[in-house]
């Protein structure tokens, strides 16, 4: 929505190895956290931080692959790692991306090979990373050569500089280690924290200082590690761009606006331009930083009323529009509901629920717009196209918050216009299979959402996911609300949300979420679950082929016992 870079962070710290306890590390989750918190204050498109006990090989590789299903070109990614790292080689082998490994917390030394993460993985994963910006910070230069002689001879140190020639190269690449070869990544009892995070963020975070490019950053760490080390520790580096810089670290704490980055060398891809929309976004997050909840409700009225005069005058009078335009129209019509899907973002994002709540029912009131109309069905069919996106904008977010207030509210906003009796929103058949794309809801997700530019087949991106599992829920407990007909959209959107409620009804906190949304116990809901995905299983519909294939009902079944 916006052409501003957005930070993809992901940092892992672990100090507790279980497969090699006698060789912990003192500060290594602390110095992810450090990382992690002066980075977090931007508007992460995405943010992680894995740690001891999280940071297993499956949920860094898993990290990772979200973070490229959400990643622009216009984004910048930060990975950093703190941990042991190790070379496997036989004699004279020589070291490659293929035998030298990061290790995550489940690391075993006799399945090196399964259990670590070689550089050959770690590269063609961020490979596929969608940003043209990306910084590695490696602190896995430091486990020793005691370490190399507890879990065998096949094993040893990475060399910083065998290290820095393997990781990912290319404009756009900087990468970081802590030390040269042969040195100890210094760790400060009295900091209680690696001298080498300790410098960064001392350099990142200067308020005198604007976003510094690489080669400079880099200068100054060296210079600050040197001195509080008396020279004993070396950080060493890989950058083939010399107009890569490295965003400061903010002091303040909220930053909701992306990295401040000379975007005019990247490719901007926006669908509609908005006139003035960075002023626009200027003053949604003054407001926000200054905790101006009463100008901020004035601002999403105001810019409601705004987009429905503006919406009306563009689809009256119908009749008079030829086919070819109305998309056209239509895209028009959605520029002029950016600044209130920009609000609801923000809003969401932190943690402001009543103002979404008590406006809700203007934004449905677009609707109102097709009342009277005839003509081309597709141009009676914008304003609630547009409904429709804000549904899935709102809907999916409040989800991943866990915002069940907000979600009730759906169950209460009805349409009674095109079908002339009260239908909630949630279950009306022109929500989720619009008009305007021929009731097509995967073109219509599509054209929402383009496919990945690195898999032209994967349409589903993080967004949509938390929309997905939350229809899930909602689609099951229609066998319950039976008085409408449910639209199962995650379906034919993605084949793996089963799995993940499955995951998630383990969690205490997820079954009291579920009883806010529905009243209904975590049993209750299994039953009803089970029932509808039984339901589903007797489609004849070929395009679920995937979905009849699997058979979760009784992994669900077990979760009662």
């Amino acid at each position: 929505m916006d052409s501003m870079g957005k930070i993809l962070l992901l940092c892992i710290g672990i100090n507790k190895y279980p497969n090699l306890p006698d060789r912990s590390l003192k500060y290594s989750v602390k110095d992810a956290n450090l990382i992690f918190e002066g980075y977090a204050k931007y508007n992460c498109a995405y943010k992680n931080c894995l740690t001891d006990s999280n940071a297993t090989k499956e949920n860094i590789l898993k990290a990772i692959n979200d973070i490229s299903s959400k990643a622009r070109d216009t984004d910048y990614l930060i990975l950093s790692f703190a941990g042991h790292g190790f070379a496997k080689v036989k004699g004279p082998e020589q070291i490659d991306s293929n035998n030298c490994f990061i290790c995550p917390y489940n690391f075993d030394a006799g399945y090196s090979d399964i259990t670590g993460i070689s550089l050959n993985e770690i590269n063609i994963k961020i490979k596929q990373i969608n940003s043209k910006q990306k910084l590695l910070l490696l602190d896995a230069c430091h486990s020793g050569s005691a370490l190399r002689r507890d879990i065998g001879f096949n094993f040893r140190d990475i060399n910083t500089q065998e290290l820095l020639n393997l990781v990912i190269s290319g404009s756009g690449n900087g990468t970081i280690a802590a030390c040269d070869s042969n040195e100890a990544a210094l760790e400060d009892d009295k900091l209680e924290q690696g001298i080498f995070t300790h410098a960064f963020n001392k350099i990142l975070s200067n308020e005198q200082e604007d976003n510094l490019d690489f080669k400079e950053a880099y200068a100054k760490i060296c210079e600050e590690v040197k001195g509080l080390t008396q020279d004993k520790q070396h950080p060493k580096s890989k950058c083939d761009d010399d107009s890569l810089i490295i965003p400061r670290i903010p002091k303040n704490a909220l930053v909701p606006k992306g990295i401040d980055l000379d975007l005019s060398i990247l490719p901007i891809q926006i669908e509609t331009k908005l006139d003035k929309i960075d002023e626009f976004e200027d003053k949604i997050i003054y407001l926000i930083q200054n905790n101006k909840t009463i100008e901020l409700d004035k601002t999403l009225k105001h810019s409601i009323n705004q987009a429905y005069n503006r919406i009306g005058e563009l689809i009256s009078p119908p009749h008079k529009t030829e086919k070819e335009e109305v998309i056209a129209i239509y895209e028009s019509c959605r520029n002029s509901i950016k600044p209130i899907i920009l609000i609801l973002d923000y809003l969401l994002d932190y943690g402001d629920e009543s103002i979404i709540l008590d406006n809700l029912d203007l934004i449905f009131r677009f609707e109102e717009l097709s009342q009277e109309m005839s003509g081309l069905t597709a141009i009676i069919q914008i304003p609630s196209t547009l409904i429709a996106e804000i549904i899935f904008k709102v809907l999916g977010k409040a989800h991943k918050k866990r915002y069940s207030r907000i979600i009730r509210k759906f169950f209460n906003l009805s349409s009674a216009y095109f079908s002339g009796m009260s239908i909630p929103y949630i279950y009306n058949a022109r929500t989720w299979h619009p008009e305007m794309f021929h009731g097509d809801v995967k073109r219509f997700f599509e054209y929402l959402y383009p496919p990945n530019k690195y898999n032209k087949d994967i349409i589903l991106k993080q967004e949509i996911r938390e929309l997905c599992e939350i229809i899930f829920l909602i689609d099951s407990y229609s066998i319950i609300d039976n008085r409408y007909t449910s639209f199962p959209i995650y379906l034919y959107l993605d084949n793996g949300i089963t799995k993940i409620i499955l995951n998630n009804l383990s969690d205490k906190k997820f079954k009291e979420y579920i009883n806010e949304i529905f009243n209904i116990d975590k049993n209750d809901l299994i039953d009803v679950i089970v029932e509808r995905q039984k339901e589903i299983s007797t489609w004849s519909d070929n395009r679920l082929v995937f979905w009849h294939s699997q058979d979760y009902n009784n992994e669900f079944i077990k979760l009662k016992q």
